[in-house]
């Protein structure tokens, strides 16, 4: 067995955002039903898959109405573990918009880089289709895995803003962060989410958001990804927060944070 397959078996036990970076890099939940039905929408793919996706809209009378939150999760779970995430936003009073990445939930296909920006471009395409959101106050959420999925959509697609929460640099640093040896990620993985270096090429507002306390993607990465934004950007740091959504989500900082974003950069 040659050194870099040995390195990849050993691998398989350490943690990106709450996944095994292994061949699969991905924890997909599979799902039979989902419980958010009111709003359940699917897409087809370039490549054929069927993705599934919720949308939930804003309260009625919410000053807030005319925003809408794009959700690009994590690389576990499904929709049916998002289920607070929704019910945050919809407190907030944005319209929100969540999807499962193929082979997440009853999305087919199997998980991949290029794959999770397919899925992400369908949705997309979709979201600015329709009539009852307007389309220039799309603010993209990425968390974790997600944070490199919504900046890839950012170059593309030039949303209202962009928020990061509990991003990483690239698959690169994370291989590092977790080994005492550097190997090129490459030699074991076919993925490399190099939100880092596309980074500068962002031209809207950015927001990073990351916890302190994360055990999963160390803080120091937001604090590198914001240093190679351009202006105009925010970087928070949320003392004592963990990685997961129920952590980092639920706290007032972050509540606030979102809330004050959108206000400033709504139109």
């Amino acid at each position: 067995m040659k050194l870099h397959k040995y390195i990849a078996t050993i691998l398989t036990t350490i943690l990106i955002g709450g996944c095994t970076l292994n061949t699969y890099m991905y924890l997909p939940q599979k799902e039979d039903y989902y419980y958010l039905q009111d709003g359940l929408f699917t897409v087809r793919t370039e490549d054929n898959e069927t993705i599934y996706g919720y949308f939930s809209p804003a309260p009625p009378n919410s000053p807030f109405s005319n925003i809408t939150i794009l959700f690009f999760h994590g690389n576990a779970g499904s929709m049916n573990t998002m289920a607070d995430t929704a019910m945050l936003f919809h407190d907030i009073g944005v319209n929100f918009i969540m999807f499962d990445y193929r082979g997440y939930g009853k999305s087919t296909g199997t998980p991949s880089e290029e794959g999770t920006y397919k899925d992400a471009e369908a949705v997309i395409k979709y979201v600015l289709s329709l009539t009852n959101i307007d389309t220039n106050n799309i603010f993209f959420l990425g968390h974790s895995l997600g944070t490199a999925v919504a900046t890839e959509m950012t170059l593309k697609y030039k949303p209202k803003a962009l928020i990061l929460a509990a991003g990483f640099t690239c698959i690169d640093d994370m291989t590092d962060y977790y080994t005492t040896y550097s190997f090129p990620s490459s030699w074991f993985l076919e993925y490399k989410y190099d939100t880092i270096s596309k980074i500068p090429n962002v031209s809207v507002p950015i927001l990073f958001i990351h916890g302190t306390a994360d055990e999963i993607v160390p803080y120091w990465m937001s604090i590198s990804n914001y240093s190679r934004a351009k202006e105009p950007k925010k970087l928070v740091l949320i003392p004592n927060s963990r990685h997961e959504r129920a952590y980092l989500f639920t706290t007032q900082e972050f509540r606030n944070e979102i809330t004050n974003f959108i206000n400033t950069y709504r139109n």
